[in-house]
């Protein structure tokens, strides 16, 4: 994947990524909103980018998003499907010192208009339900909420949004 938007750049996930994945994976928000990946090393990195990451390209994976006019790696998008979900979903995941300034809604919407463009009809978007930013970021999309969904390895109950392409 290699998008632009007005201010950012949304390109694949490398090898070279991986003290960004460190510092992200690590941060408070992540372990609470997204899970603790137990990735504490760039070594560990690595390996999750090798393996799992970048598994399914070009369709699907973690991209990562930067300021065009810094180049600073400032969070990801990820695009996935996931055989116990029935749409494809999109998610991301920025630095705190990088939220509130639109920067997840156009990184995020961009890659949505890709597939979209794709002739994508429906995209789902999974977050906790007390994760009010990210409801509210999902709902200035389009999204929907269409009930709760246990993800694969968890136990509680999540939200599920969906975005439906208005067709004709």
């Amino acid at each position: 994947m290699d998008l632009t938007s007005e201010r950012l750049w949304v390109r694949d996930l490398t090898l070279d990524d991986a003290n960004f994945i460190v510092e992200l994976l690590n941060t408070d928000a992540f372990k609470v909103n997204i899970g603790d990946r137990q990735v504490r090393t760039i070594e560990q990195a690595q390996d999750k980018i090798q393996n799992f990451y970048t598994v399914g390209y070009p369709k699907y994976g973690l991209f990562v998003v930067g300021l065009k006019q810094t180049n600073e790696v400032i969070g990801t998008v990820s695009y996935l499907k996931r055989d116990y979900l029935d749409y494809d979903d999109i998610g991301y995941a920025f630095l705190p010192q990088y939220w509130g300034k639109g920067y997840a809604l156009e990184a995020t919407k961009a890659v949505m208009e890709l597939r979209l463009a794709e002739g994508v009809e429906c995209i789902l978007g999974v977050v906790n339900s007390d994760n009010q930013p990210s409801i509210r970021l999902l709902e200035k999309l389009g999204f929907n909420t269409v009930g709760m969904v246990v993800m694969e390895g968890e136990e509680e109950p999540i939200l599920k949004m969906e975005y439906k392409k208005n067709v004709g």
